[in-house]
């Protein structure tokens, strides 16, 4: 048995569970799990630069050229290039995660499931939200029935 979540869905999922208040064993089930998104979302992260770097236009070396932006430095990209890694990204971010259920994950596991399918967090932006946090929260609330789905899976 795996737990099985698309890519896009882990940098939310664990900022959202980072975000509870949860004590004891719940709490160490929690830092233990995202411990692993952090380690995934880090590949992920190298995979989007690898990406980046091989349709970036090239230097004379023949490494991928970045100029500086208002944002900080940025590969150069043709609009062709900036289109294919677009699609790439993406197909990466739709690939599962899996995680696989052993006798040494099994009770986290079943306490993540428990915390995340029995959840009273509102959902939803809330009046002060800034427009960042506000999207954020939306983000949230339409990815929260895929986290569902994933753990009521296991």
């Amino acid at each position: 048995m795996a737990f099985k979540i698309k890519k896009a869905y882990l940098l939310g999922l664990g900022n959202w569970l980072n975000d509870l208040s949860l004590t004891g064993a719940a709490s160490r089930a929690r830092t233990r799990f995202v411990e692993q998104l952090q380690a995934q979302l880090q590949i992920i992260d190298k995979d989007r630069v690898a990406i980046l770097e091989s349709h970036a236009d090239k230097n004379e070396d023949g490494t991928a050229k970045k100029e500086a932006g208002d944002n900080g430095e940025h590969y150069v990209l043709s609009e062709e290039a900036s289109k294919a890694v677009a699609k790439e990204y993406s197909e990466l971010l739709m690939e599962e995660y899996l995680l696989d259920i052993t006798d040494a994950n099994r009770l986290q596991m079943e306490s993540l499931r428990t915390i995340v399918l029995e959840s009273d967090y509102r959902f939803g932006p809330r009046e002060g939200d800034s427009p960042e946090v506000a999207q954020i929260r939306i983000r949230q609330m339409n990815d929260y029935p895929a986290w569902c789905d994933a753990f009521e899976a296991i």
